[in-house]
């Protein structure tokens, strides 16, 4: 049987979510000291999102997790989880030297 009867069908991506635990600006709560993936991980299922990127800045050792925790919770789901590596560059726009990393300006002259 065809799951798509219509056709080709709109899905929601969410191609940019940090999960607990990651590098920088890590706003989640802690549960018992440790990032809460068990939580973060329902959450993501719960939604009607079909595809989720977990973001992370230099590292894939969130999404690794994540995703580890994951199917271990939700093994025959059909959201697919992708990684997303960022990148922060220091970047030179008008003049002015900004480090994306330390988010301070430097006049170039």
């Amino acid at each position: 049987m065809n799951p798509y009867p219509r056709g080709s069908e709109w899905r929601k991506w969410d191609l940019h979510l940090h999960a607990p635990g990651t590098k920088l600006s890590d706003n989640y709560a802690a549960k018992d000291g440790q990032p809460d993936l068990e939580r973060f991980c329902q959450v993501v299922h719960d939604s009607d999102v079909a595809v989720v990127a977990i973001a992370d800045y230099f590292s894939l050792d969130s999404f690794f997790a994540v995703k580890a925790k994951y199917d271990e919770l939700y093994a025959d789901s059909k959201t697919l989880l992708l990684p997303n590596l960022e990148l922060r560059l220091p970047v030179v726009h008008r003049g002015s030297c900004r480090s994306m990393c330390t988010r301070s300006t430097t006049t170039i002259r």
